[in-house]
């Protein structure tokens, strides 16, 4: 009942009162990963990203194959300007869900943020290959894509390159 009340409370955006009852379903349940993973959005609502990394490890911890967790953990490093830990998130993410265009999406915007764009591009491949309306909207709009903005490759992403 706990999990559930954490879960619905988080969905309504009452962080607070999320974690209260999550913490609750975790004292009852330490390996409840489900708790886990939810506190550690709810924490990360509320900017408490460092809590929320280690609230995500231990839904990891807990089951290991947590796709979501490591996509969430992934982003909640981007926050933190911690790209490589985050891309190595995102590389779990990938590995046990491949077709997670989420994932590869905000790997390629580590890289790019790393002046990585080749890889970058690699993953924006794949993103697009998942889910190409997704991908193309998120493309246009993220501005950790910025120093792809300029390859010809990431305009034919977009739809906008021309034949020479």
């Amino acid at each position: 009942a706990w999990l559930i009340r954490g879960a619905t409370l988080a969905i309504l955006s009452r962080n607070e009162e999320a974690i209260e009852s999550l913490n609750k379903a975790i004292e009852f349940k330490p390996d409840l990963y489900e708790a886990w993973y939810i506190r550690g959005i709810a924490l990360g609502k509320l900017n408490r990203y460092e809590e929320a990394i280690k609230s995500l490890d231990r839904a990891i911890e807990f089951k290991l194959d947590y796709h979501e967790a490591w996509l969430i953990r992934g982003a909640t490093l981007a926050i933190l300007s911690r790209n490589e830990e985050a891309i190595a998130s995102y590389d779990k993410a990938i590995t046990f869900k491949p077709d997670d265009q989420n994932a590869w999406f905000n790997r390629a915007c580590a890289y790019a943020l790393q002046g990585e764009i080749d890889l970058a591009l690699a993953d924006l491949t794949e993103a697009f290959r998942v889910n190409p309306e997704a991908s193309r909207k998120l493309a246009i709009a993220d501005p950790a894509l910025e120093s792809l903005r300029e390859d010809p490759r990431f305009a034919n992403f977009l739809g906008l390159a021309t034949t020479a």
